[in-house]
C-alpha cells in the first residue's frame, strides 16, 4: 500500500506525444494569432527573426510616416498663376494703342492753336479707353484660364475625396470606438498617411491596415503577460529517514 511519503516522490517523466509531421508551411513553427473582434491581426510578438531577436508588431509599419521627397504632389493642388510683371511687360511692349487715334485728330493736332488742344484731349480720352478696354479683356483670359485649371483640379480632387470618405465609414463601422473625439483626429491623420503612402490601395485595404495597425499599437503598448515558469519538480524522499 503506497504511503502518505509517496506522494512527494518524484514522479516518472511523462513519455512525450509523438511529433505531428510537419507540413512545411509557416505556420508549423509560428504560433497561430487570433484576431480581435474590431481589429485587425496582431502579428506574433514573440517570433523571432533567426538571432533571437524580438520582432515588435510595430516593425511592419516602421516606414509608414516617411514620406519620399521625390515623390509627385497629390492631382488637384492647383495654386492660381500669380502674373510677372516682366512678362506682363513684355506683352503690353507689343500693343500700340496709336491706332485709336484718327487721322482727322492727327491732322488737328498738326494744325496747332486752340483746335490741337481739343484735338489732343480727344486723342488722350482715346487712347485711356482703349487702355482699359485692353486690360479688361487681359483680365478675363486670365480669369477664365484659372476658372479652368481650378475645375480640371477639383475633378482631379473627387476619386481621393471619395475614398476617403469611404474609408472613414468603413473604418468606423469596424470600430465605432474611431468617432471618439479624443481618438478621431489620430485616426483621420493614420488614414491620410495611409492613403498618401498606399495611393493604389483599395479602401478594404486600407481599412484593414488602419486595424492592423491600432491593433498592434495597443499590444505594444500592453503586451500580454508572459506565462509563469514552472518550478522544477522538488524531491522530497529524503524526508522518510527524517
Amino acid at each position: 500500500m503506497p504511503s502518505f511519503l509517496d506522494m512527494f516522490k518524484p514522479q516518472p517523466a511523462a513519455t512525450p506525444a509523438p511529433a505531428t509531421p510537419g507540413t512545411g508551411k509557416i505556420a508549423d513553427v509560428v504560433p497561430q494569432v487570433t484576431a480581435v473582434p474590431g481589429q485587425g491581426t496582431v502579428p506574433d510578438n514573440t517570433a523571432s527573426t533567426g538571432a533571437d531577436t524580438p520582432v515588435s508588431p510595430l516593425d511592419q509599419f516602421k516606414t509608414l510616416w516617411e514620406n519620399d521627397p521625390n515623390a509627385k504632389p497629390p492631382a488637384g493642388n492647383y495654386v492660381p498663376e500669380t502674373i510677372d510683371p516682366a512678362k506682363l511687360q513684355e506683352v503690353m511692349g507689343k500693343v500700340d494703342l496709336r491706332n485709336a487715334i484718327t487721322p482727322e485728330i492727327q491732322a488737328a493736332i498738326a494744325g496747332g492753336g486752340d483746335g490741337a488742344t481739343v484735338a489732343l484731349m480727344e486723342a488722350m480720352n482715346l487712347v485711356a479707353q482703349q487702355t482699359l478696354v485692353q486690360s479688361t479683356m487681359v483680365a478675363n483670359k486670365m480669369q477664365e484660364q484659372n476658372i479652368i485649371k481650378t475645375q480640371q483640379a477639383i475633378l482631379a480632387q473627387l476619386p481621393k475625396l471619395l475614398k476617403e470618405q469611404n474609408l472613414t465609414t468603413a473604418v468606423q463601422a469596424v470600430n465605432p470606438a474611431y468617432t471618439n473625439p479624443a481618438v478621431a483626429p489620430v485616426i483621420d491623420a493614420l488614414k491620410s498617411q495611409l492613403a498618401t503612402k498606399f495611393p493604389d490601395a483599395t479602401t478594404a485595404d486600407l481599412t484593414k491596415m488602419t486595424q492592423d495597425f491600432v491593433a498592434a499599437f495597443g499590444a505594444t503598448l500592453n503586451p500580454a503577460p508572459a506565462a509563469p515558469a514552472i518550478p522544477n519538480e522538488q524531491d522530497f524522499s529524503g524526508w522518510e529517514n527524517q
